[in-house]
């Protein structure tokens, strides 16, 4: 983690809190920062100084002209510190200050094939009643744990896989 990113970030949604959009801007952030993944060369431009600072200003109106003011003035600040190359960490920060205050967390779900719809649902309901939170569940699929799951949150894994049991009585037996 950057702490220039950080900071910036926990700016942004404090500000975002002062006014109740922190949602909004959320979704605005996640947009914007969408755009600056597919196109990597936005950001070098953006902090080149070969391009006059008034230029890269110029670019941003264009680009997000859309945008939610705060979102198209942040964005600005980053362009005069030459700090766009830490927008995406900015918004990875404001995010976790989002889910913090929203008490959502963020779990993986590592299975041996893909989870019905039904067997989401359940999961996603006992970890909520688990964690106490709202789940955000991501899931992926490694067939070398052979069947089982294997759950991985932010402090914590909990490894109910086959290969883990299979593991643990091959080193049983030893």
């Amino acid at each position: 983690m950057n702490s220039d990113a950080h900071i910036y970030g926990l700016s942004m949604f404090s500000l975002a809190c002062d006014e109740g959009l922190e949602k909004e801007i959320l979704d605005e952030l996640k947009t914007a920062a969408a755009l600056f993944k597919e196109n990597a060369g936005y950001s070098s431009l953006l902090d080149s100084p070969a391009v006059s600072l008034d230029e890269r200003l110029s670019l941003i109106d264009t680009a997000f002209s859309g945008a939610h003011m705060y979102v198209l003035n942040f964005l600005k600040i980053l362009c005069e510190k030459r700090y766009t190359h830490l927008f995406i960490e900015c918004v990875k920060e404001y995010e976790k200050a989002y889910e913090k205050k929203n008490n959502i967390t963020r779990i993986t779900a590592i299975t041996a094939r893909t989870l019905g719809d039904d067997q989401r649902t359940r999961l996603i309901k006992k970890l909520e009643n688990e964690y106490g939170k709202k789940v955000i569940l991501s899931e992926t699929v490694d067939k070398s744990i052979i069947g089982g799951i294997v759950i991985k949150s932010e402090n914590s894994q909990t490894d109910a896989s086959v290969l883990s049991r299979l593991n643990a009585l091959r080193s049983s037996l030893k």
